[in-house]
């Protein structure tokens, strides 16, 4: 990897760690009672997991194949409402077994494989994340659960030893790593021969918009740093993978919105004032698009006032139709009538804001709940169709 490329992992990694250190926060407070604190994030799946209530977050697990009876197991703060799937559900997870689970959060999939290995069983809980780890630490003294251990470290370079483990599992993590052929010769490396991967992730039907793939924002969101299917699978077969399969599990991912339902769009204004009008982009040809409120309607937009100039450039997460472009424009700032009456909000995907041109000059904000676009690239996650661009998938191969 070069160092260019190596920094950018880097900056990656620290951002994603930030990131989640915020969800660790809100499992902390569950576990102690106290009444989680909101916090503004960038990332629609992040966003989800820090706005919900406990009630919220069994919901989206249950919605992911977790049943009531494995969530009333496990400690309080072990569910954090960010998963994809329920890997334990179909790993054939065996007693006696090895396990490993990489990104392991507050420890839910962990506590989950710790009952099926029994006491002669034994799992591993990897994550990069200290505020995680020691989390998942505090879930397991709390249930004094004995089987089960926690490992800071990163995915692309695991603190396992090679040929020691009869299981790796994942829920909603590789799609994070930077170097993903990297972390599956690693997964690869720690499996015995004969062991086997079965993992829950996401990952792409059809290419996301340049300009969102390479966003910190989306990336942390589960979505920007996603491999097309195709790519999943060649990537397992190159890690040196037999009998692998992506499958999607066609679950509806579209339920990481709920957060936003009827606490008002982070642009500012609320999702029942949310549909632009004429006058919000400007006169000419109606088209369909995306505001920066978080619906979808019918606009009309303009040439060159309503999408920052030089041609119609409005596109998929704008109020102006068309597909997004690359060229970076001066486009004019929101103004609160332009979000339906809320608060002003311009620049990135913004109605009217810059929305239809993804301009490549975005600046990406120092921390995740800091600057405005963090909060407009959330609204624009949060109104689109997840699922015509992004599968759950299960995810299976052997190493023989």
């Amino acid at each position: 990897m070069s160092s260019n490329n190596s920094e950018e992992a880097e900056t990656i990694k620290a951002y994603v760690r930030e990131s989640y250190s915020q969800v660790a926060l809100q499992g902390s407070a569950a576990i102690s009672g106290d009444a989680p604190t909101p916090v503004a994030t960038s990332s629609l799946s992040l966003s989800t997991s820090l706005r919900a209530t406990a009630a919220d977050r069994e919901r989206l697990a249950r919605a992911f194949g977790y049943s009531v009876e494995e969530l009333e197991s496990i400690p309080r703060g072990a569910n954090l409402g960010a998963s994809c799937g329920n890997p334990t559900s179909v790993a054939n997870i065996k007693p006696g077994e090895v396990v490993v689970d990489l990104g392991s959060g507050g420890g839910i999939d962990c506590f989950l494989a710790a009952k099926k290995v029994g006491p002669t069983g034994r799992v591993i809980g990897l994550d990069m994340t200290p505020a995680m780890v020691e989390l998942a630490k505090n879930n397991a003294v709390q249930q004094g659960i004995s089987n089960v251990e926690f490992r800071l470290g990163e995915i692309e370079n695991m603190p396992i030893e090679s040929n020691s483990v009869d299981v790796v599992i994942s829920n909603c993590v590789i799609n994070l790593v930077p170097n993903k052929l990297k972390a599956m010769s690693e997964i690869f490396r720690i499996l015995k021969p004969g062991g086997r991967l079965s993992i829950s992730d996401v990952a792409l039907k059809q290419p996301l918009p340049e300009c969102l793939r390479g966003n910190l924002a989306v990336i942390a969101s589960c979505v920007g740093s996603a491999m097309l299917i195709d790519d999943y699978l060649a990537k397992l077969n190159a890690s040196g993978f037999t009998n692998s399969m992506v499958v999607d599990s066609g679950a509806d991912l579209n339920v990481w919105k709920k957060a936003f339902q009827g606490q008002g769009s982070p642009c500012g204004c609320s999702s029942s004032s949310a549909t632009p009008t004429t006058t919000t982009c400007g006169g000419g040809g109606s088209s369909s698009g995306i505001s920066c409120c978080g619906s979808t309607g019918s606009v009309t937009p303009t040439a060159s006032s309503s999408c920052g100039g030089g041609g119609t450039s409005g596109g998929l997460f704008s109020c102006c139709g068309s597909s997004p472009t690359s060229t970076k424009t001066s486009a004019p700032t929101a103004t609160p009538s332009s979000c339906g009456g809320g608060a002003a909000s311009g620049g990135l995907f913004s109605c009217c804001g810059g929305g239809g041109g993804c301009s490549s000059n975005a600046e990406i904000p120092s921390t995740p709940d800091q600057g405005s676009r963090s909060a407009e690239l959330s609204a624009v996650l949060g109104s689109m169709d997840i699922n015509s661009f992004i599968a759950s998938v299960k995810v299976y191969a052997l190493k023989l």
